[in-house]
């Protein structure tokens, strides 16, 4: 039961610090995917980035140190549901399932198929935390407290690996140009909105 409990662990670990090391670091981008679902205020997209980004790794830290508390592991069920319903919200809302959560835009139509893998995606995250809700408080040996930890420290060493190698944050204008299916107005949208020092939309001219 206890490997089980750290497979679990160690799962939920790489996951929630990897996705909130990656929107933190590229908030630009992942920023850029909520504006796209028209769900949250453009106005307040980036702070909601940062805001889940930081929230992310700060509920990684505690299982990967054996802390394991009820208050932090109901939090991070908590905002894996919300993403999940989110994401069934921006579904209903567009004809495309746009995801920034892991630092890039990864867009693709809205089927019947890709809602029902989104919506599983989220249900197997929850699951997981639930799971150790469920098992109670078990405290392995060293190797288990090594191994959490050791899979809390997989994100952070990937990108001091990547920025070795001189993958550093992009730019709003690389962001974008990574992405076909973003349109000019997307383009023009998310510039003014996100990329300017206010963060305040403004009223864009029509596109010819």
């Amino acid at each position: 039961m206890i490997l089980f409990r750290d497979t679990v662990a160690c799962y939920l670990i790489v996951t929630l610090a990897a996705t909130g090391l990656a929107k933190l670091c590229r908030w630009r981008t992942a920023s850029v995917a909520l504006v796209r679902d028209a769900v949250i205020p453009a106005a307040i997209v980036p702070g909601v980035i940062i805001a889940i980004s930081l929230s992310e790794l700060v509920l990684s830290v505690f299982p990967a140190t054996g802390v394991e508390l009820f208050s932090t592991q109901f939090s991070a069920a908590a905002l894996l549901a919300t993403f999940g319903v989110y994401r069934m919200v921006a579904a209903a809302n567009s004809k495309a399932l746009n995801c920034g959560c892991a630092g890039a835009i990864r867009s693709v139509r809205r089927t019947a198929q890709t809602v029902s893998a989104t919506a599983l995606s989220s249900a197997w995250q929850v699951a997981m935390v639930l799971v150790l809700v469920a098992t109670g408080t078990q405290h392995g040996s060293q190797w288990s407290a090594l191994a959490r930890m050791s899979t809390l420290l997989v994100p952070f060493v990937a990108l001091l690996i990547g920025r070795a190698r001189g993958l550093g944050t992009p730019s709003m204008a690389e962001a974008h140009a990574n992405e076909q299916a973003i349109t000019a107005t997307d383009v023009l949208i998310a510039r003014r909105t996100i990329a300017s020092g206010e963060g305040r939309p403004q009223v864009s001219a029509p596109i010819a």
